[in-house]
């Protein structure tokens, strides 16, 4: 069995993720084989997990994280997979999850892996409409209800970073299960988004010193660098989207559609984007990742990461 979670909004690929894996485990508590790659694993590291055989094995979940950009051009991999059944074979359940967008037209690959009985869940960022909605079912998965001008309190805080937005909530609910307005604005602080967004864009200027002068000046005023940092994100992560819509031949009012951006905002990430490959956008895309969870273990420093951004490394 085959399943295929792709898309920009890492916060929802990352939940199905682990459901599934919470599923599997709890349906098979003895008799579980389960293998978990990425992006530094290759498609023999996958093959051999399939084939690996163990005695009391009743069920194998393979999780493959971003591996289908060094993968989906390997013919040997895929032909393999088809001979094996591998959609069809109800004993090996095979995860692909993608932090992108599958093109089904660009790769006869990616085509036949999206083509059923695969079961394929695109994760769509979450539009600024639909914004306040998901605040409100986040809010109640925490045994919690909030008022809807609170709601539009936090999507003006942390915009559509689910992460961000996602512990700021189970933060609130914690303190009190009925989230007002008065109660959001004291726990969830917005974050000097104007000035870092400054940066950002020195930044895709190719203006460093100027970038350094906006981020090493936050810093020193005290501004919490989670906020910033999830204001590094959005932006890239716009970025990415954008790139790819443009890829695809799309005008600037279809994306307005999909995307829900704010048509300033839109414009100046198109510019933006069109100034950036599409391979250098994913890899500080991943980089932002793995920085995130070193910033959140303490493994690197705020300005260290800002130290990184800036030198693209």
């Amino acid at each position: 069995m085959i399943i295929v979670l792709h898309g920009m909004n890492t916060f929802v690929t990352k939940r199905k993720r682990d459901e599934i894996a919470a599923s599997y485990r709890a349906k098979h508590p003895q008799g579980l084989s389960f293998f978990a790659f990425d992006e530094e694993s290759d498609a023999q590291d996958v093959k051999t997990a399939i084939e690996t055989v163990s005695l009391f094995e009743e069920k194998k979940l393979v999780i493959c994280r971003n591996v289908l950009a060094g993968a989906a051009d390997d013919e040997k991999f895929f032909l393999w997979l088809k001979a094996r059944a591998i959609k069809e074979d109800t004993k090996n359940v095979v995860v692909f999850s993608e932090d992108r967008v599958l093109a089904e037209a660009k790769n006869k690959n990616i085509v036949w892996l999206l083509g059923k009985p695969s079961v394929v869940q695109k994760a769509d960022i979450v539009s600024a409409g639909r914004l306040p909605a998901w605040i409100e079912q986040e809010t109640a998965r925490h045994h919690a209800t909030i008022e809807h001008d609170a709601a539009l309190y936090f999507a003006d805080a942390c915009g559509d970073d689910l992460w961000r937005l996602s512990h700021e909530i189970e933060k609130c609910a914690a303190y009190d299960k009925k989230i007002t307005k008065a109660r959001a604005q004291l726990l969830v602080p917005t974050a000097k988004e104007g000035r870092v967004f400054d940066a950002l864009g020195a930044l895709a200027e190719g203006n460093t010193k100027n970038a350094a002068m906006h981020f090493f000046a936050l810093l020193k005023e005290g501004e919490d660098w989670a906020k910033m940092f999830g204001a590094v994100v959005f932006h890239f992560r716009s970025m990415v989207r954008v790139r790819s819509l443009l890829d695809l031949g799309w005008e600037k009012e279809q994306m307005h559609k999909e995307l829900g951006m704010h048509p300033f905002a839109l414009q100046k990430a198109m510019g933006y984007a069109r100034g950036a490959s599409m391979d250098t956008l994913v890899k500080t895309y991943r980089m932002l990742a793995k920085a995130d969870e070193a910033l959140k273990t303490g493994k690197m420093t705020a300005e260290d990461f800002f130290e990184r951004l800036l030198l693209g490394v």
